[in-house]
């Protein structure tokens, strides 16, 4: 990724109209997302700097819920009813839907790792943790934890055996033998990731601070990393570059993104005419999804360039919202 510096925003315009029909990933597109006010999946469609929110796809079941794969062409989601947990493609082979039968029904909670490859499955009756991995291709259970608190945050590491979660003021690591306090003190977990080499990084929504906790599994040991100095106003959301290099941070107060070199702790401040509420990776590159719907404008940021942007995808109009039903 280039050198992050100081930013603007950039109005992304509609470039032509969707036309009416099923939904496809032929062609440029920058990823999925799902609509949870819709309970559908969509296509966004085009490039950065020209782009629509296509069509949802036809799905043969209703979903309650669903969550993309980091990146990816496909997502986990919840069957209407019953609970049953589906695993949706959505590649230009075209619209696959797949029993999930390694995971319970009925997850209260499901994170995907950074990768994709890993998801790990809360459910609060038996507060279990299923982790699944080889996925899309085939899953199986990587481990199975339990979790004595009720966790407001979880994140998984691409290697399907680390779990962090957020319980109270304490950031845990979750193993098979038993939970292991990482980090404790801390206002308000608002999101956790994993960075480089065995590390992860902590948004404090109450005490606008993150922290990098360096060798989670081994010697767990915590730094500041940003403050408010820094931009950090109720970070809500925190994701790390592929490279590991950089921390992405959504401030929902200041509707602002923080990025921050994580190697010379240097900073800049991307405005957003939004208030972001997560940072979804989609597509290949550098681009996050910072809003939810589909009936408004659609932010994201675009990380991937000299000068980090956002950008909004138009909301779709209430007759291409009909036409989809």
């Amino acid at each position: 990724m280039n050198k992050v510096q100081a930013s603007r925003f950039t109005w992304l315009l509609l470039a032509a109209p969707l036309a009416a029909g099923a939904a496809s990933l032929a062609g440029p597109h920058l990823g999925l997302m799902f609509d949870p006010g819709a309970k559908e999946i969509r296509p966004l469609l085009g490039i950065p700097g020209a782009a629509t929110i296509g069509a949802p796809f036809p799905l043969t079941v209703k979903i309650e819920r669903a969550w993309v794969a980091p990146g990816q062409d496909y997502a986990l989601a919840v069957e209407k009813g019953d609970g049953k947990v589906l695993l949706i493609s959505l590649g230009n082979a075209g619209v696959s839907v797949t029993p999930v039968t390694a995971a319970p029904p009925a997850p209260a909670r499901v994170v995907w790792s950074a990768s994709g490859s890993v998801a790990a499955f809360y459910y609060a009756r038996t507060k279990s943790i299923e982790v699944l991995r080889n996925l899309p291709a085939g899953s199986r259970i990587a481990t199975s934890l339990y979790l004595s608190g009720i966790p407001t945050v979880l994140a998984a590491e691409d290697d399907g055996r680390t779990v962090l979660a957020g319980v109270g003021d304490t950031v845990f690591l979750v193993t098979e033998s038993g939970e292991v306090p990482v980090l404790t003190g801390v206002g308000k977990i608002g999101a956790i990731a994993f960075g480089a080499r065995n590390t992860a990084l902590v948004a404090d929504t109450a005490g606008n601070r993150i922290y990098r906790i360096r060798d989670v599994t081994g010697n767990p040991d915590a730094e500041i990393v940003a403050e408010h100095q820094a931009g950090i106003d109720q970070p809500v959301a925190i994701a790390a570059s592929r490279d590991k290099r950089f921390a992405f941070v959504a401030n929902s107060k200041s509707k602002s993104i923080s990025i921050i070199d994580l190697m010379t702790r240097t900073h800049s401040v991307v405005s957003c005419a939004c208030e972001p509420a997560t940072l979804e990776r989609i597509g290949g590159g550098e681009l996050f999804r910072l809003t939810q719907t589909s009936d408004r404008p659609l932010w994201v940021l675009d990380a991937g360039v000299h000068v980090p942007r956002t950008l909004f995808i138009p909301a779709n109009t209430a007759s291409e919202r009909s036409s989809a039903h």
